[in-house]
């Protein structure tokens, strides 16, 4: 919450906004970042330009991967920074990406 004041600054030069929220069931915070001009479109416009970056709780596959390519359980549930970028089709990353190398047997970076 310290840092939102010097973040909304910063935001500004760059033309953007930003919001500080949280995740009560999650046990974490975020903060969003998106255009001004975006202020006036509608729910779904407005969430494809933005820029998230979340702190809080969710699971990843750990299991084996199944006949349909996928892994499967057993889950760990972890509480870590990520970032999500939908206009690059980028949700929880690092994190998604992580599990996708796993998938193909690949060490992480």
């Amino acid at each position: 919450v310290a840092i939102f004041p010097v973040v909304e600054l910063v935001s500004r030069l760059f033309h953007r906004v930003s919001f500080y929220y949280t995740y009560p069931k999650a046990h974490g915070i975020g903060i969003i970042w998106e255009p001004l001009d975006a202020q006036g479109l509608g729910y779904s416009a407005r969430t494809k330009q933005q820029v998230r970056v979340d702190f809080h709780r969710f699971n990843l596959n750990i299991g084996k991967i199944g006949r349909d390519g996928y892994r499967h359980p057993p889950t760990v549930t972890v509480n870590l920074p990520h970032i999500d970028i939908p206009m690059r089709r980028m949700k929880h990353w690092p994190w998604k990406k992580i599990t996708l190398m796993m998938k193909l047997n690949h060490s992480p970076p």
